[in-house]
């Protein structure tokens, strides 16, 4: 397997990366056995990088990773998002500082870890000339 490094953290990351949003229940159904197979493949070979996101069946994803990994989730940089699937919000995003912090909480319960290697949002809403609204930034 190639590694990168990821960014200046002095992690090394797989240059192939596993999604997770099947196992959300997005493309229909799939085995949660099947899917803890697959994952320990992707270790087994090397794949490190796992992609995951709150809205992939509402933290579903999270937790079937989490459950997935086990013991080796020291062994996982997981990657997972935010700000998308909120049907308390206008088009169902908010990256809302407020809402940043709840999404970032429920994650690290989620993925059962202190510490999560990169958040990052879906899609940062933006006003008329395409920059996330002071309020936003600031929070």
């Amino acid at each position: 397997m190639e590694y990168r490094k990821f960014g200046q953290t002095g992690v090394d990351i797989s240059g192939i990366g596993f999604g997770c949003w099947e196992i959300g229940g997005g493309y229909g159904s799939i085995e949660e056995t099947d899917f803890i197979k697959a994952i320990n493949r992707a270790l087994e070979i090397g794949i490190n990088s796992f992609d995951t996101a709150e809205a992939y069946g509402f933290g579903a994803s999270e937790k079937s990773l989490a459950k997935a990994l086990g013991s080796r989730r020291k062994d996982a940089v997981i990657t997972t998002k935010y700000g998308v699937g909120y049907p308390d919000a206008p088009n169902y995003r908010d990256s809302t500082r407020k809402r940043v912090m709840e999404s970032i909480e429920k994650s690290l319960i989620a993925i059962e870890r202190h510490l999560r290697n990169l958040s990052a949002s879906n899609k940062v809403e933006t006003g008329p000339d395409h920059t996330a609204s002071r309020q936003q930034r600031s929070g």
